[in-house]
């Protein structure tokens, strides 16, 4: 168990694109932390949420290169992971976002 685990022990935890980017590619110096995050998700330590916008944003790179292996990687990863919801995006989820965004931004 890492410094993670018992930080999102048996809460909901909303992630962005960094986690996935770095445990797909094995970021050196993030792959451990993604690792633990992705790991406590699917084995039930806490619940997360991402969004489709997530998805398609780490799916982007990898069609646009030809990888189709690597896209496939990310695809399970978000949609099989059993402690992984990604709920759908409508009007509200999306101007809610970009409320976020502002919000940190300015």
């Amino acid at each position: 168990m890492g410094e993670l685990t018992p930080a999102i022990q048996g809460k909901l935890v909303f992630f962005d694109s960094a986690p996935l980017i770095y445990y797909i590619e094995q970021h050196p110096r993030f792959l451990r932390v993604a690792q633990e995050l992705l790991e406590g998700l699917d084995g039930g330590t806490a619940r997360g949420v991402t969004s489709v916008l997530t998805l398609v944003e780490v799916l982007t790179k990898p069609f646009r290169d030809g990888r189709e292996d690597i896209a496939r990687e990310y695809r399970e990863v978000v949609t099989e992971a059993v402690g992984i919801t990604l709920p759908p995006l409508t009007g509200n989820s999306a101007t809610n976002r970009l409320g976020c965004e502002r919000s940190i931004s300015g």
